[in-house]
């Protein structure tokens, strides 16, 4: 007579697999939320970056000025520092550095809302606007992405219109000034 052998698992096996993972889950959760934050972040920069070489390339390739300004509605310049609710790229064919509808539009990013998250760029220089040679004169743009009350990263754009990313390898505060959540 053959015997049939039973395939499973127990209640009990179950269960402490269910609280393994549930405590697994406890310790990676805000560990993974945090993770997600940093990338979103640096998804912005990114696209920030990206932006300004388009906006430089486009200058020179046309021989035309380009700006990029902090835009809610994706048509004209707020005129703010906060460029957490997007920006757009635009030709300024008639050098008054606000978006007139016959200017063309190259891009346009729109809001992104990261919770704790403040992007804003000096108070003195709220636009970026590059000339036909490439560069962008006046003083050096810096657009401090923070996190939390800390600063995440900077990116800093040049007269020359080349852009870093500063990235601080100590927690250093936001500054004073930079639009928060």
């Amino acid at each position: 007579m053959h015997s049939k052998s039973q395939v499973g698992v127990t209640l009990i096996e179950m269960a402490c697999v269910l609280a393994v993972l549930s405590i697994l889950g406890g310790i990676a959760g805000p560990s993974m939320y945090k993770w997600r934050q940093r990338a979103a972040a640096d998804g912005l920069i990114s696209a920030l970056t990206t932006d300004i070489a388009l906006a430089r390339i486009t200058a020179i390739s046309r021989g035309s000025t380009a700006v990029l300004c902090p835009s809610h509605d994706a048509n004209g310049c707020d005129g703010a520092a906060d460029w957490r609710d997007g920006w757009i790229v635009f030709l300024d064919a008639n050098r008054d550095r606000s978006r007139q509808p016959e200017e063309e539009l190259l891009s346009v990013a729109q809001a992104r809302r990261i919770p704790a998250l403040g992007f804003a760029s000096t108070s003195g220089r709220r636009t970026i606007r590059l000339f036909p040679s490439g560069m962008a004169y006046g003083s050096n743009l810096t657009v401090t992405s923070c996190l939390d009350g800390n600063t995440h990263a900077r990116l800093v754009m040049n007269n020359v219109g080349r852009v870093r990313v500063e990235r601080p390898r100590a927690p250093v505060a936001c500054p004073s000034g930079a639009p928060t959540p």
